[in-house]
């Protein structure tokens, strides 16, 4: 199995502070973590996703500095 990185603890020990976090139940007993991150006036959310005991999904979402995405076309 591929070794895979540890984007939370890398966030950790690069300085960001843990802000405040939520656990939300979910349908079949599954369970969803959001932890908000800060370091400075950086604010980010980082989001994992287990159900029975296994990890379904894990990533973050950056909430400031906001960074618009790019215009695409005439109408945006």
């Amino acid at each position: 199995m591929a070794e895979t990185k540890d984007e939370l603890a890398e966030l950790l020990s690069d300085g960001w502070e843990i802000a405040g976090y939520t656990v939300n139940m979910m349908a079949a007993g599954a369970q969803h973590y959001n932890i908000l991150l800060r370091k400075g006036s950086s604010l980010t959310n980082f989001g994992i996703l287990i159900n029975g005991g296994n990890e379904l999904a894990r990533g973050a979402t950056v909430l400031t500095p906001f960074t618009p995405k790019p215009k695409r076309g005439f109408f945006g």
